[in-house]
Parts: structure tokens; sequence; C-alpha cells
């Protein structure tokens, strides 16, 4: 389907960069949070957002952001999207969904198209990364693992998806169909094999003009902001000494009780005021945003309120006691961080 169809009329530039992400009604806050930090770091852009459900649709075509391309489940391959779902958990068909939107951007003619977790924030302009790949027709973003997650690499593969570049091209074509028949290897019966995060370890040894990005601002995430040296000049969040460009706030959790809990990872007190109060702020900023547009809208992805020791006890609930015994060691080794969003009125 062109972009025409969609009821956009975009003049394609080349200084124009182009990205894709995927969410649904429960992650919408985020979602509109990256495009918020787009707005406010990459002078010209466009993303084109897969919303997998009809609530997440309607919210951002009332929205109607400028710069946002609405695309629905309904505007991808009919075949591969009907294949693909009753062999997958939901999990392995957002992820599945990623190369297909992708591809869906590159066949309305656009010149290149960057995929981005929804999960993710910008927090100073992207073009570094665009100035390292220059010709490059596909992008890899390494991990970066800390020395304490470095296991992680064997299960996760040494690349992360939350940056990947394809350009129209031969190459940037073909790798992406690669990443399309590895994501489509995703198997209910497996869920905790992840091909399609673990194919990018191949994209250099099978296609050209493949750049593996070395800016370490470029994907910041927990299993490695421990390396690093969390700063903060002016309004500019560095990791030793170098800007931060985005953060992947993976395991962030949104609580019944409104609190945010910062997921199993260790972070320093730099870590947590300078790059995760102001996002949970941003997330807040963008929930107000949407609720003010469309009052209707009330979904976010809240996980069960943590289980005291003493109520679990109480209840003889084995499963919530499990579970506070678990969160009292988390505080022991200091890998327990719960934010109440309260407190953060009275934060600068």
């Amino acid at each position: 389907m062109a972009i025409g169809e969609l009821g956009y009329s975009f003049k394609m530039t080349q200084d124009c960069q182009i990205y894709c992400t995927v969410f649904d009604k429960n992650y919408l806050y985020q979602g509109v949070t990256l495009f918020r930090s787009l707005q406010s770091y990459s002078p010209k852009f466009k993303l084109y957002c897969l919303a997998l459900d009809s609530e997440s649709v309607s919210a951002l075509r009332t929205l109607n952001f400028p710069e946002l391309i609405v695309v629905e489940l309904s505007n991808l391959n009919p075949d591969q999207v009907n294949w693909i779902r009753p062999r997958v958990t939901y999990p392995q068909f957002c992820w599945s969904m990623q190369p297909l939107i992708c591809k869906f951007v590159l066949d309305a003619g656009e010149p290149s198209v960057t995929y981005l977790e929804s999960d993710s924030c910008f927090f100073s302009n992207p073009q570094p990364i665009f100035e390292e790949l220059r010709s490059a027709s596909v992008s890899l973003a390494p991990h970066f693992f800390a020395d304490e997650f470095k296991d992680s690499q064997g299960t996760s593969g040494k690349y992360c998806t939350h940056f990947n570049f394809f350009r129209n091209d031969h190459d940037g074509r073909a790798c992406l169909e690669f990443w399309r028949e590895k994501n489509f290897e995703y198997a209910k019966e497996h869920p905790n094999v992840f091909p399609g995060q673990t194919a990018l370890d191949y994209f250099k040894e099978k296609f050209k003009g493949v750049v593996e990005i070395e800016n370490r601002g470029a994907g910041v995430a927990p299993w490695n902001v421990q390396q690093y040296a969390v700063s903060k000049k002016s309004h500019q969040v560095l990791i030793n000494g170098q800007p931060v460009i985005f953060y992947h706030f993976h395991q962030l959790a949104r609580y019944q009780d409104g609190k945010f809990g910062l997921g199993e990872y260790p972070f320093s007190k730099q870590t947590i005021d300078y790059l995760y109060i102001p996002y949970i702020r941003e997330v807040l900023e963008s929930e107000r945003m949407v609720r003010a547009q469309v009052p209707s809208f009330d979904f976010k992805r809240a996980a069960p309120v943590e289980p005291t020791m003493l109520n679990s006890a109480a209840s003889l609930n084995k499963t919530a006691f499990k579970r506070s015994i678990h969160n009292l060691i988390r505080k022991i080794k200091g890998v327990y961080h719960v934010i109440d969003p309260v407190s953060l009125k009275n934060k600068g």
C-alpha cells in the first residue's frame, strides 16, 4: 500500500530520517514518549507506528501528530500475518512484526527505515549515528554488555534490535528478508529461544554494506550502563563524558498502584536521577496528553502490586511469599528500584 492510500502526502527527502516502531494499547504511552523525544532531538523525521489493536489506532489518529504515520495490521501482508499469528505467543507475534513494518515502509517508497523499540527514548540528536553509517545498507547496534551480563550474549546475541537501519537497496532488502525469515521461526513451544534477535549476528557474514555502530551513546541500556560514569552537563546526559543518544528502558514496569519498577538490574543513583526519573516524567506527560485528547483511553501495561512479606504470609499465598522473599534479596543486593510518581513532585 502506498503512502497516499493511507491519507498522507510527504515529500521524500534524503535529510528526513525515517523510523518505525511497533506497539499496542498497553505500550502507547511509551510509544508516544519515543515520538516526542524524536520531536525534541531529530530535526526532520517521520515515525511509522504499527498499532496492533483498534484502541491504539483510534488514539493515534485522534492525536494526529504531523510526523507520525499510523499503520494497521491490515495494511501488512495478510498471508504472512495470518501464518505466524497462531504459531507464536503474543510477545513473539509482536517481535515477528518488526521486519514486516520495515518492509511496509520501504515498499511505500522511503529511501531507508530504522526500526526502534517503543520503550526507547532519545536524549540527544541521532545524527552522529547516521554519520557513522554513511552509505551503509544495514546497521547493527551491539548490546555492549557490561562484564556481569556478558553471559547473556549466548541467548540474546551480540546485537540488539533497538536501532536496525535498512536502506532501500539490494543489500538492505535482502538482509531484511533474511531477518523476516528468522523472525518467523519463533514458536510458542520455545518461549526462551530468540531467532529474530540472534539472526543479527549473521548480518555481516551474509550481506554487504553492514556497519556496526561504534558510538557508545547509541543504545545505552540496563545491561550496559553499569560500565559507564553517568553524569549531566547543562541539560545533556553523558556516559564517560559522551552524550547519551538514546536509552532502551527494557524491563521498566508500571504497577497497578501507579508506581514504577525499574527492573532487576543494578543502577547507580546518577543513572536513576538522570535517565529513569526524567523518562518516567515524560511517560506521565504522554499519558496526560493522550487522556486529554482521548478521555476514554485507559490502558497501560500494569503489573500486580509487589507483595510484602507480611501480607503474603498472612494470605498464605505461596507464590506471593516467594516473590516477597525474592524482592527482599533484591533489596539486599541493591537491585530493587521502585519509584512513586508522587515523590517526583518534590524533585528537581
